[in-house]
């Protein structure tokens, strides 16, 4: 896995993370292009 590809993993999941904190629970990922993309749950 190439490691700009492996930190922005990381940072997806920091932002999940934080996401939970928030009553309507918007979650972040990203596609492989590494554009953010939200996902509602």
């Amino acid at each position: 896995m190439k490691p700009e590809l492996k930190k922005l993993g990381n940072k997806c999941r920091n932002e999940k993370l934080k996401a939970t904190n928030f009553s309507d629970k918007i979650l972040f990922d990203f596609d492989l292009n590494g554009r953010k993309i939200v996902i509602n749950n």
